[in-house]
């Protein structure tokens, strides 16, 4: 293991993965995940991890950058991108070099306007591209995750969860922070910025950050990779062809009442059936004894 990958720290362990971090410039931050073999962690993740750990855990306490971006070109509203270009480690570095510089991320989104295209049709929750509907900042209410399109857009299957999680933590409300448009129609080309996930906070609601422009400096970035333990299950089932009964379950508690609540609630007429494809997909991808 490098010297870099040994300098990122453990935060947590969830859903046999460790949520590891480093807190360095964005540039810097990457390079030292990817060598540690994590990937930077998605809002959805995220999410998933402050549900489950809670609102006094490390993970709620403190914000993070994760995989998303946002991509501003003149004249339109901005693009939300589930990869970020900015993922790349030599366009990291470059990134951190641009904010320091006090200019920006220039990116050609030729590629991200043909998969917004690709993805017109598709739910929020299966887009690799979002436009968002407004050009200014605005707020998300954390009772309608569940419909709103860019909180499933983030946060996929965990965002009702996740809304809920917020709003029973005195957060009813997410705000969501864009570049001014007066400021990106004078840019010569479009350009990116990070997305940056606050922490549980009353007074700023755990805002999704686009507009945030400080990639040079030494902030958070989360990133998720195999735990030991889920590590050595893995090679274990690679070199037997099966899972070992004594495997430890990729769920905790929490999902399976989620889950179960679901069943009731369809089971009941009080839910849509197509909420079922949640829990459809929670058991396609429990492991499986052979």
């Amino acid at each position: 293991m490098t010297a870099q990958a040994q300098s990122v720290e453990v935060e947590a362990e969830h859903n046999s993965n460790s949520l590891i971090y480093k807190i360095a410039p964005w540039g810097t931050a990457v390079k030292s995940l990817y060598d540690a073999g994590a990937k930077v962690i998605s809002s959805r993740d995220l999410a998933d991890a402050r549900i489950a750990l809670g609102s006094q855990s490390s993970v709620s306490a403190n914000g993070s950058y994760t995989k998303e971006g946002f991509i501003y070109v003149a004249d339109q509203k901005p693009l939300v991108v589930a990869e970020s270009p900015l993922l790349d480690v030599m366009l990291a570095r470059g990134a951190s070099d641009a904010h320091k510089a006090e200019s920006e991320v220039f990116y050609d989104a030729k590629d991200v306007f043909a998969q917004l295209d690709e993805d017109a049709n598709k739910a929020p929750q299966d887009r690799r591209v979002l436009r968002l509907k407004k050009d200014k900042s605005y707020s998300v209410p954390t009772n309608r995750f569940g419909e709103d399109e860019l909180a499933l857009f983030l946060f996929k299957d965990r965002a009702t969860a996740y809304g809920t999680f917020l709003r029973s933590n005195d957060i009813k409300d997410m705000p969501v922070w864009v570049v001014d448009k007066s400021y990106i129609d004078k840019q010569g080309s479009p350009f990116v910025r990070q997305l940056w996930l606050h922490r549980l906070d009353v007074d700023n609601q755990s805002v999704v950050y686009g507009d945030n422009g400080d990639l040079d400096m030494s902030n958070r970035v989360r990133g998720v990779r195999p735990s030991v333990a889920s590590e050595a299950r893995v090679r274990s089932a690679e070199s037997t062809g099966q899972v070992s009964e004594n495997s430890e379950l990729a769920y905790d508690p929490a999902q399976i009442s989620e889950y179960q609540t679901i069943l009731q609630e369809v089971r009941k007429g009080d839910r849509a059936a197509s909420d079922l494809e949640q829990v459809l997909e929670f058991i396609n991808g429990l492991p499986v004894k052979k």
